[in-house]
């Protein structure tokens, strides 16, 4: 059976500003891994120190508020559970910059379930959030934050 994590933040960012950070290779290494590698929409993020390795394909989207990323190849947490899953980032402007909802579907699953829940909360909404805000992410690398 599969399952969904969902959640949603705001950011004192605009649409454009929160795109890019989602689409590109220097600001995803600096909010969510330093070992990110983009090209022509597919991207490969590692996190060395757990031995964890994500491909992603950032798909086309008819409407440009919205990015989507598919998942081709994964170990993270050690489990396949995100292999054939999709994370979808939908973003609504509003007059205090940008509330984004994020659906993660078709999470297969599995006992890291809870630990993705929770790790997705804290690389959108406190890593993300301070890279859109202030302009220093906390990625993750070797095993640990970045200091």
């Amino acid at each position: 059976m599969n399952k969904e994590i969902q959640h949603t933040f705001h950011f004192k960012s605009d649409p454009a500003s929160i795109k890019r950070a989602l689409t590109e290779e220097k600001p995803l290494q600096l909010w969510w891994t330093e070992d990110v590698k983009l090209s022509k929409g597919h991207g490969i993020f590692e996190w060395r120190g757990y031995q964890w390795t994500v491909e992603l394909d950032i798909l086309p989207s008819s409407n440009e508020k919205t990015i989507i990323w598919a998942c081709t190849k994964s170990n993270m947490q050690g489990t396949d559970a995100w292999e054939g899953s999709t994370m979808t980032f939908q973003l609504f402007p509003d007059a205090y910059g940008t509330r984004v909802e994020f659906l993660h579907s078709d999470y297969k699953d599995a006992p890291c379930y809870d630990a993705c829940f929770g790790g997705w909360h804290y690389v959108l909404g406190v890593s993300l959030k301070a890279y859109l805000e202030t302009g220093k992410g906390m990625p993750m690398c070797s095993g640990g934050v970045v200091e």
